[in-house]
């Protein structure tokens, strides 16, 4: 009876939540609900929806959008990045950039469908995420934003941001062209970041593990794959291949039906990047399919998540029969628990993990990192476990 009572309350609780969630609908020219995004950001309360209209915003109000530690969502309203956007304006001389989550921001801080362009700042011009915040970033471009140091992209000091099917265009910067980390652990799944002009691709300060599943880096000015991320080419499905754009000189970027970042194309990963296909076939030679056939893990569910998690991995048939071994090591590298230690022939696998160390003590809530290994390849995932 108590936890019928205790299940009751819980589920009251989340529909009184939903039920008073409210949103807003900015639009380019003042006239929505606010003048401006972040008026109305300034308005809401955890739960709440901000969603803009189609058009290009400009000005005090938006661009700098601070979500100051609100559990909200940001999203263009018709969810397509290429029909909103932020224009930040930004240059040396006035430095202004998109977005910026430095107040703790979970990740139910969300920003979704959405174009950032033109920031420029002293690090993040196009985004920064600072001390311990994890916003989830989805369905965005961020175009042509650079910096005077680090991350012309995105900046991540101390932080565990999350960014699923973006692409990151033509950003610059001395250091971390599209992404830098700094003592941070961003993860990036289904992105895009291609003919960055200035830098490497993705890059890092110490202490810092950048985890990349399905993406493709490509045509970056000083490096694709290199530096922290290198090893991490040709496992957990990640390739270096032209995204064959529609028209990148247009800014459109959609892809052509036979992109490598194509749903068809990533049976096991589906789309890569912010926007699907949009026209026909391309007038280049068939990519060379191999970096896609490596070693693949992925979380089988939500992550942050409790525990047990569920993880399946897929081992190609052009790497097998190996000894495989899938481990759980913290922050620091060091070995929190084997799953699997044991010779596997091709195909997809499934284990859990119930969030016990290898004496069979639970674990502390936070960052882990779970390993694949085998046939002379890995893989990584970023888990965050919640207690």
């Amino acid at each position: 009876m108590v936890q019928r009572s205790v299940l009751a309350t819980g589920l009251l609780l989340l529909w009184a939540a939903s039920a008073y969630a409210t949103t807003y609908l900015i639009n380019p020219e003042g006239t929505g609900d606010f003048a401006t995004i972040q008026e109305a950001i300034d308005a809401t309360e955890d739960g709440d929806v901000v969603e803009l209209a189609e058009g290009t915003y400009a000005g005090v109000g938006n661009r700098d959008i601070d979500f100051y530690g609100k559990a909200i969502t940001v999203r263009s309203q018709s969810g397509v990045p290429q029909l909103c956007r932020i224009d930040c304006g930004g240059s040396p001389s006035e430095p202004h950039r998109g977005f910026k989550f430095w107040h703790e921001e979970g990740m139910a801080s969300v920003l979704e469908g959405i174009t950032i362009a033109n920031g420029f700042a002293w690090k993040g011009g196009g985004m920064v995420c600072y001390a311990f915040s994890t916003p989830t970033v989805i369905g965005c471009v961020v175009l042509n934003c650079g910096a005077e140091l680090e991350g012309g992209g995105v900046y991540c000091y101390q932080s565990s941001p999350t960014f699923n099917n973006c692409t990151f265009i033509s950003n610059y910067a001395p250091a971390g062209g599209s992404v830098h980390a700094d003592q941070a652990f961003p993860a990036l799944g289904n992105c895009i970041i291609s003919f960055g002009t200035n830098g490497e691709a993705v890059g890092c300060e110490s202490g810092s593990a950048p985890v990349l599943t399905c993406c493709d880096i490509y045509g970056n000015a000083l490096g694709d794959w290199v530096g922290c991320i290198a090893s991490q080419l040709g496992t957990n499905g990640n390739i270096s291949d032209d995204p064959l754009f529609c028209d990148p000189e247009g800014e459109i970027y959609t892809l052509h039906a036979d992109s490598p970042c194509a749903a068809e194309s990533n049976p096991g990963c589906g789309l890569i990047g912010a926007c699907p296909v949009g026209c026909g076939t391309s007038d280049v030679k068939e990519l060379d399919p191999g970096p896609r056939k490596a070693l693949l893990l992925l979380p089988g569910g939500a992550n942050p998540s409790r525990a047990p998690w569920c993880l399946t991995y897929v081992i190609p048939a052009r790497a097998a029969p190996c000894g495989v071994q899938l481990s759980v090591h913290d922050t620091r590298g060091r070995l929190v628990r084997v799953l699997v230690n044991a010779p596997q022939p091709a195909g997809s696998y499934s284990v859990s993990w119930d969030g016990l160390d290898s004496a069979g003590q639970p674990v502390a809530g936070g960052v882990y990192f779970c390993r694949l290994a085998g046939g002379g390849a890995s893989a990584t995932q970023r888990l965050v476990l919640v207690r």
